[in-house]
C-alpha cells in the first residue's frame, strides 16, 4: 500500500472513530439498528444488545486505528501507540461534556485493549 493510501486510511479511521465517539447515543443506536438490518438482524435484538455492540466497536475501531498508525512507523512504535491511546482517552473524556453521552472507564479499557492488540500484531509481524 502506498504512503498516500496509508495516510488516507489513517485519516479516515480517525474521522470515523471521532464521529462514533461523539455521536449522540440515540443516533448511535439507530446506526446499530441500520447495520443490523443490512445483516438481516432483528432490530429488537440489536437494541437489547447495544452495549455489547459498543464494546466490540470500541475494541475493533481502536485496534484498526492503532494497527494502522503503528504500522506506519519503523521506530518509536511505543510513542505512536501512546499517542493513539491519548487520542482515544481524550475522545472518551470529551463525552463528559456531551448531554447525550457519558464517559466510561470500561469503554476506555476496551479501546486500550484493542490498541494493545494492534501494537502486538505489528511487532510480531515485523519480527517475522
Amino acid at each position: 500500500m502506498s504512503n498516500k493510501a496509508q495516510n488516507i486510511l489513517i485519516f479516515s479511521l480517525i474521522v470515523v472513530v471521532a464521529s462514533l465517539s461523539l455521536m449522540p447515543e440515540k443516533t448511535l443506536t439507530n446506526l446499530y439498528v441500520f447495520a443490523g438490518s443490512l445483516l438481516d438482524v432483528d432490530s429488537a435484538w440489536v437494541r437489547e444488545r447495544g452495549w455489547k455492540i459498543s464494546n466490540v466497536g470500541h475494541f475493533l475501531t481502536s485496534f484498526l486505528l492503532a494497527f494502522s498508525c503503528v504500522s506506519r512507523v519503523t521506530q518509536k512504535r511505543i510513542v505512536t501507540f501512546l499517542v493513539v491511546v491519548l487520542f482515544l482517552g481524550l475522545l472518551e473524556s470529551a463525552q463528559n461534556f456531551l448531554p447525550t453521552r457519558q464517559a466510561s472507564w470500561k469503554d476506555f479499557s476496551y479501546a486500550v485493549g484493542g490498541s494493545l492488540l494492534g501494537l502486538v500484531l505489528v511487532v510480531i509481524r515485523r519480527k517475522g
